[in-house]
């Protein structure tokens, strides 16, 4: 199960970032942050799951992980997030996901 795709738009560098979220899925993206040249992904999920940040600059192109396996701590609902270190600084626009490792 996957988050919905959420768009990530910078140029230049310093220029705030465009969300864009397309439903309540579960995990669901909640925030992207810049800071320093890097995109900061908070999303809300569930403890005791295991999350992978995805990206993709293209959506007719594959998503890749980007981050690795994410054990999200508890049982119930949470909050987590993942420094993309040098996103801001790589590429004009990039598309986010978050999903649930086996």
């Amino acid at each position: 199960a996957y988050s919905s795709a959420v768009s990530a738009t910078i140029a230049p560098p310093t220029s705030p970032v465009t969300q864009t979220i397309a439903n309540n899925s579960s995990p669901r993206i909640t925030s992207l942050t810049v800071t320093n040249g890097d995109v900061i992904i908070a999303w809300t999920t569930f403890g005791g799951s295991t999350n992978v940040v995805e990206a993709t600059t293209n959506l007719a192109e594959p998503f890749s992980e980007i981050s690795p396996q994410l054990v999200i701590p508890g049982t119930n609902g949470n909050t987590a997030s993942y420094r993309h270190s040098g996103a801001a600084t790589n590429a004009s626009a990039r598309f986010y996901r978050i999903g649930l490792a086996p």
